[in-house]
């Protein structure tokens, strides 16, 4: 498959370093072979920019606010309040949250964070949206084991200028595949060797803040080489497992990730235990392993997997 690679030049952010522009995150225009992503990129442990890869989905040309507050279901959901670290939530019906975004989003609104809409499994919950995103070219970017049912597997963002996802790894030691549906997110990404200079806590959230380190409270930062990237509606971003990342939305923004294990990764995941991770991480990374190592049926390992996805850590 032939594939472009792009180079331009976003906005640039303040790091310990000075400044980091987004060359510093391979780009490519559309979708690539799933040799050239596994080589290139999962095993070398680099991320990778796929821009324009998922525009031409339905998803990516008409939802958008209108679009959520006229579902024909209108879920009762879960949604975080202002600390995403201590996972504190709330209930509110989608309509109202769109609503609320929609209010908040006005100029001269009140600078009141709304609650962050973060991390629910909305296909699931609504099956009916899977009709449009199609799946064909996921298959390009995950393990055999997540084909058939990839939408399973997705966590859902939709947010709003302000919202904030804090500097951490995901917490299975997973790969991370996200995919932005509309409007943009400015990720920060640090490699995961570079975790302790960025003073965790709570096994994976870091306690600097990317867009504002405190070099006299956490002088380890300074030797950090922090990468940023913008990602825009129709976009795949691929982090490796282990990766830090620090979110932040621009705009109005809807999107999604797959948490996803390879072969290599879930035996990482496993061995975290002895690191301090927590004990029901354990639990979900045994069950991937069965499921990529032993080649154990969906259908006996999603009944005790599916909770990961409500799982705050």
């Amino acid at each position: 498959m032939e594939y472009k690679e792009m180079v331009y030049s976003p906005a640039p952010v303040v790091t310990p370093q000075g400044e980091a522009t987004q060359d510093m995150v391979r780009t490519i225009s559309g979708n690539i072979s799933h040799e050239l992503f596994l080589n290139e990129f999962v095993k070398k442990g680099k991320p990778v920019l796929l821009k324009g890869a998922v525009a031409d989905w339905h998803a990516s040309k008409h939802w958008d606010m209108e679009y959520f507050k006229h579902l024909p279901t209108d879920p009762l959901l879960s949604v975080k309040k202002a600390t995403i670290v201590e996972g504190e939530t709330e209930k509110i019906h989608l309509s109202d949250y769109v609503r609320l975004l929609e209010t908040c989003s006005q100029p001269g609104a009140a600078t009141t964070k709304p609650p962050y809409l973060h991390d629910v499994a909305m296909f699931g919950i609504i099956p009916e949206l899977t009709n449009d995103v199609s799946s064909p070219i996921i298959k390009n970017y995950l393990p055999a084991f997540y084909h058939e049912h990839w939408w399973k597997y997705v966590q859902f963002f939709m947010s709003i200028k302000g919202h904030i996802t804090p500097l951490h790894f995901d917490t299975l030691i997973t790969h991370n595949l996200f995919f932005q549906v509309k409007g943009k997110k400015r990720f920060t990404l640090i490699d995961a060797s570079q975790r302790n200079d960025c003073y965790m806590k709570k096994w994976r959230w870091a306690q600097v803040d990317p867009k504002a380190p405190a070099l006299d409270k956490y002088p380890a930062y300074a030797k950090v080489t922090p990468m940023v990237v913008e990602v825009e509606g129709g976009d795949i971003l691929y982090m490796p497992a282990g990766m830090l990342h620090h979110v932040e939305s621009l705009g109005f923004s809807i999107s999604f990730n797959i948490d996803w294990h390879s072969r290599r990764s879930v035996l990482k995941g496993m061995l975290s235990r002895l690191k301090g991770s927590p004990t029901e991480n354990l639990r979900y990374n045994f069950l991937l392993f069965l499921a990529i190592w032993c080649k154990v049926p969906e259908k006996y390992i999603w009944p005790y997997y599916k909770s990961y996805l409500n799982y705050i850590s």
